[in-house]
């Protein structure tokens, strides 16, 4: 049983329904580290609005915002592929 319990797509009720559903609108998929986040979904609604803070800055387009994430990742040897559940 795990120690956190996290909410998977499919079983997304209310706010956290509506910031999955946001992502995969905006981005195409849901993140893991959304279902993560999803343990506490106040904190999940904050860093929902924090991305799409980045998303709408006014000097820094989504290409470059999507390259620096990309670099980082590769950097830290992240592959973003590993799942939660």
């Amino acid at each position: 049983m795990a120690i956190i319990k996290t909410v998977l797509p499919e079983d997304a009720t209310g706010e956290v329904a509506e910031i999955y559903e946001q992502a995969k609108n905006a981005i195409g998929f849901i993140p893991n580290s959304f279902i993560l986040l999803s343990a506490n979904p106040f904190i999940l609604k904050q860093q929902w609005e924090y991305i799409g803070s980045i998303f709408r800055h006014k000097t820094i387009s989504n290409e470059l915002t999507a390259a620096i994430r990309m670099l980082v990742s590769h950097s830290i040897d992240c592959d973003g592929v590993r799942l939660l559940h």
